[in-house]
């Protein structure tokens, strides 16, 4: 019983009032007020019970809840794709439960009734969905902690099994629901009741009905699967969003199937991608022949003392990495003020800028208004030679959980002119501000390169060729974060500019090969 109902009675018994001492010598009156005192503790007795089964439920809830924390401590590694997921989707579908019982009785504060929302579950499904895919991951092995040689103590559930066949199951990806969904399965059979099995087996009974639309000649036991799910559950039903799947199903609609997959799902199934997921498990060999480190100074008398120290990636066109050019102090200074203003990545071009999931990751702009970000914009300009009079604001941005950027390039719309003194993006320099524990490469496909995220070092390349177009075999993107935390500041030097830095007007046109080894001022 609520406590509405509870005061209802009170203000009723309220309406009887003692009129005169004769009450007390009147049998049919103490009969009233005995009647009363029953209901009473009838009312008592219904919201004792009503409020033990909220206190047994919370009581569940808490053994389960603090059984399944992980302490946010290095050893508890958070950094974990399947604890991270764990911890999110406990966030956003048990505290709230919990929360709502709570607040008849207590009013929690309130910075900790701001809890993540469906749409950061939703993300969480995505990032682990896609190291799935990108490192060749089983279900199997993820619903049991393993993530390739590591093993996590955060063990998916049921549930989480379940969560996952079904964000599969609603891009159509219907071959892989069906794995997650055996998973949440086996876990039921061993006693896991986070989820129903008839949800299971009515999703895998339509994962299996279409998957053999685009592999034919695989057999995915779906009349199997009905009957199953018809004999062990005769009442069940379908939802209503279940409900034109199961008709499809049923008639076995394949071009309705075929053509919404097309239309909407088929976004990676381009010539690139297929590299980008073999050079992100580094399922290649990358040659070092002819590559040299060097000192370099550019000739530049503050830098004879304590010259950069340069490795050649890749000659022609050129790409390189500094070591040692940021400090953990100044690491420090530009995380806090990024974790003050972040906020999730956008992509970008002159005229437009919109959240995608082609970036997931959260990003925040540092201004030279901070002495830090200057220091840092001012050492762009010693390491690369170039002006950085044009350059955009350094951005930072943060990639967690299955955080990518997919191969794209780093021009914009924009063109040097007499309007427009700024130009496009000549060159991109990225510090490294954080070690990754696994994955994270920078991956140059047409270059046959893997960058490997290391604390303190930077890489650069050019994006524009001498003839002012963009660099074609600059192609490149950022790999999912399998483990860990990787944290980059991007700093994007323009063409605007860059005729006087040099003495050689001709200079501008890059890249060109050992730019570094020029020494001329």
């Amino acid at each position: 019983m609520t406590f509405s109902k509870w005061f209802s009675l009170l203000a009723t018994l309220s309406t009887v009032v003692v009129v005169d001492a004769d009450l007390f010598t009147s049998v049919h009156e103490m009969e009233n007020l005995a009647h009363y005192e029953q209901r009473l503790l009838e009312h008592l007795q219904s919201y004792l019970l009503d409020q033990q089964i909220k206190l047994d439920f919370i009581t569940q809830k808490y053994d389960e809840l603090s059984s399944r924390r992980v302490d946010n401590t290095p050893q508890n590694n958070l950094g974990n794709p399947i604890t991270a997921f764990a911890l999110v989707k406990r966030l956003v579908r048990d505290w709230p439960l919990v929360l709502n019982l709570l607040v008849e009785n207590y009013v929690p504060p309130n910075h900790l009734t701001q809890l993540p929302r469906e749409k950061e579950l939703q993300s969480a499904l995505r990032g682990l969905a896609r190291l799935k895919d990108v490192y060749n991951l089983s279900a199997t092995q993820l619903a049991n902690g393993m993530i390739g040689d590591m093993h996590d103590q955060t063990i998916m559930t049921a549930s989480d099994c379940y969560d996952m066949g079904k964000y599969s199951y609603e891009r159509m990806q219907y071959y892989t629901s069906i794995s997650w969904f055996n998973e949440a399965k086996k876990k039921i059979q061993n006693g896991d009741k986070t989820v129903q099995q008839e949800k299971v087996l009515a999703h895998m009974f339509l994962a299996s009905s279409f998957a053999g639309c685009f592999v034919p000649n695989q057999t995915f036991n779906s009349n199997r699967l009905l009957q199953q799910l018809l004999s062990d559950f005769p009442n069940f039903t379908l939802n209503h969003e279940l409900s034109r799947d199961y008709k499809e199903a049923w008639v076995k609609n394949c071009t309705w199937i075929r053509e919404v997959k097309k239309k909407y799902f088929d976004e990676d199934n381009n010539k690139y991608d297929m590299i980008y997921k073999k050079m992100c498990r580094r399922d290649f060999n990358m040659t070092t022949s002819g590559l040299r480190c060097h000192y370099v100074h550019y000739g530049n008398p503050r830098l004879l003392i304590a010259p950069f120290k340069l490795e050649e990636i890749h000659l022609d066109p050129p790409l390189i990495v500094f070591h040692d050019v940021i400090s953990d102090h100044e690491i420090e200074k530009i995380k806090s003020n990024f974790l003050k203003n972040w906020k999730h990545c956008n992509t970008s071009s002159s005229y437009t800028s919109t959240v995608t999931t082609y970036r997931t990751c959260e990003s925040a702009k540092v201004t030279d208004k901070d002495p830090t970000s200057a220091q840092l914009s001012r050492r762009v300009r010693d390491m690369t030679d170039l002006s950085i009079d044009t350059s955009e604001e350094n951005q930072v941005a943060c990639y967690g959980l299955g955080g990518e950027f997919k191969l794209h390039y780093d021009l914009t719309n924009e063109s040097l002119s007499d309007v427009n003194h700024r130009g496009n993006r000549l060159a991109t320099l990225m510090f490294y501000l954080s070690d990754v524990q696994s994955g994270g490469y920078t991956v140059f496909p047409e270059l046959h390169k893997a960058v490997t995220p290391r604390k303190g070092t930077a890489l650069f390349w050019f994006n524009m060729d001498a003839q002012g177009k963009r660099l074609g075999k600059m192609i490149h993107g950022g790999c999912p974060v399998l483990q860990g935390t990787k944290l980059v500041l991007n700093k994007w030097i323009h063409e605007g500019n860059q005729d006087f830095e040099k003495l050689c007007p001709s200079d501008r046109n890059f890249p060109k090969q050992h730019f570094y080894l020029n020494k001329k001022r």
